[in-house]
């Protein structure tokens, strides 16, 4: 189940930092809350959308018969200027591995550029890393 608790619009912002990319949709920022359920097949829902810099809450239900996490993959950001050749989701975003029948919550801002970051739980035999489109037991996060 995916919820949406407020979207806020602003205004497309451009930049004189290379570094920065413009925002191609103009929207910036918001709210959202997202329910995700985890197990040994893998995540549901399979695909979670946000804002770039929205502030996230994310809680995790673990409905498998063994522990599994929540980690966000680097996305590559290739370019010729000198900038980061990746980018990648705060620490915060992850969850450690959590048991069986438990749940477990985070919060976290989503990064400027965007682009698809897969997800996926680390525990050992749950997705192949990093993930690619359609690897069972992965996920995308969409930044708009």
């Amino acid at each position: 189940m995916v919820a949406l608790v407020a979207q806020a619009c602003g205004e497309a912002q451009g930049s004189d930092d290379p570094c920065a990319p413009d925002d191609a949709d103009g929207v910036i920022g918001g709210n959202v809350a997202f329910d995700l359920t985890v197990d040994e097949s893998g995540f549901s829902p399979t695909i979670l959308a946000a804002q770039n810099k929205a502030n996230v809450t994310l809680t995790l239900h673990n409905a498998g018969t063994k522990p599994h996490s929540f980690v966000i993959d680097c996305m590559p950001t290739p370019n010729i200027n000198g900038c980061p050749a990746t980018s990648c989701f705060p620490a915060s975003a992850a969850i450690e591995p959590i048991a069986p029948g438990a749940s477990a919550m985070t919060a976290f801002e989503v990064p400027r550029p965007e682009g698809i970051h897969y997800y996926h739980s680390d525990v050992a035999d749950d997705a192949p890393a990093p993930c690619t489109a359609g690897a069972p037991g992965c996920g995308q996060f969409i930044v708009k």
